[in-house]
């Protein structure tokens, strides 16, 4: 049986910025808010494993825009007090600043099941899986958010800077099998991206733009015992990851263009000492000699290193 109960508010407005009726701005404003209970969970099926709602709870809405000759504002926010809220956010002033972000949430449901094997024709159940010794499911919470600044030059648009930012968090508990049999693993880690990047025009000749990207992932989830053994590990190794891309377009003369790209990236796995770097360069020449004729070169080159930590040995023993 399903109950539920909803209300909700619509209002819709007119309000002048300054003293012109010309700059006038639309605005517009939604809420609402119910309850809702759930008697039966277990009609979702496979659906239920990504669902992490409270099923006895009120939640609610809110919406709220606007829009005049100054830009645009736009939030939302949706199934507040559920547990699984998300959200967005865009503002644009003038084509000058950008500011856009959201947030979600998502429930990972891990229910252990005891896999069938085929003897005699007949399924029967695998002996060489055991259930865990917990009763209840394990469960994990995803939480991802961006947000994202756009500045760009009033006068000259081909001039900017970005900046944005990325996370994804994982916190619960997930299943991890050791000899057959299921035991819980500790889910705490946070992956994070920062991003800077600017540009600008060359005269009227072209244009060159520079991204930086940094990533980085980190587990926090303590030490887990797998079996009742003396063997332990951390479900993923703290890493980070560094790019760099430069780009160039260039008309050097009547016909004649020549782009680039510069891109360098290194990869570091900061639990064991392995690290990977790699830079690439492609730098391409176009001549455009008739309406029907062109000619382009093309100069590729691709550097590559690896560093392996041979003193590195994992809690087993080996490499």
């Amino acid at each position: 049986m399903t109950r539920s109960l909803l209300t909700g508010i619509l209002a819709l407005g007119i309000c002048p910025f300054g003293h012109a009726a010309d700059t006038a701005a639309n605005y517009d404003i939604q809420v609402g808010g119910g309850y809702e209970s759930l008697d039966v969970q277990g009609t979702k099926g496979r659906v239920l494993q990504y669902d992490g709602k409270e099923y006895h709870t009120g939640r609610g809405d809110l919406q709220f825009s606007s829009d005049g000759e100054r830009g645009l504002f736009d939030l939302e926010a949706h199934d507040l007090g559920s547990g699984e809220e998300n959200g967005r956010l865009d503002l644009d002033y003038k084509d000058t600043v950008r500011l856009s972000g959201y947030v979600s949430s998502l429930h990972h449901r891990q229910p252990v099941a005891r896999t069938l094997v085929t003897v005699n024709n007949q399924p029967t159940t695998n002996p060489y899986l055991t259930d865990n010794t917990r009763r209840e499911d394990f469960m994990f919470r995803r939480l991802e958010g961006g947000l994202t600044l756009l500045l760009r030059s009033a006068k000259n648009q081909a001039r900017h800077l970005s900046l944005g930012y990325w996370a994804v968090s994982k916190v619960g508990d997930q299943d991890a099998k050791y000899n057959g049999i299921a035991y819980p693993a500790f889910v705490d880690n946070l992956t994070q991206d920062v991003t800077i990047g600017v540009g600008t025009n060359l005269a009227d000749k072209g244009a060159v733009t520079n991204e930086l990207v940094v990533r980085s992932f980190l587990e926090n989830a303590q030490l887990v015992s797998l079996g009742g053994t003396n063997y332990t590990k951390r479900p993923h190794p703290n890493q980070s990851v560094y790019s760099d891309e430069l780009r160039l377009r260039y008309d050097l003369a009547k016909g004649l263009a020549m782009t680039g790209v510069l891109n360098g990236r290194e990869r570091q796995n900061r639990t064991n000492g392995y690290y990977a770097r790699a830079f690439t360069a492609n730098v391409a020449a176009n001549y455009q000699a008739s309406k029907k004729l062109s000619l382009t070169a093309r100069i590729y080159s691709r550097y590559q290193q690896v560093y392996e930590n041979q003193q590195y040995l994992s809690p087993r023993g080996g490499s």
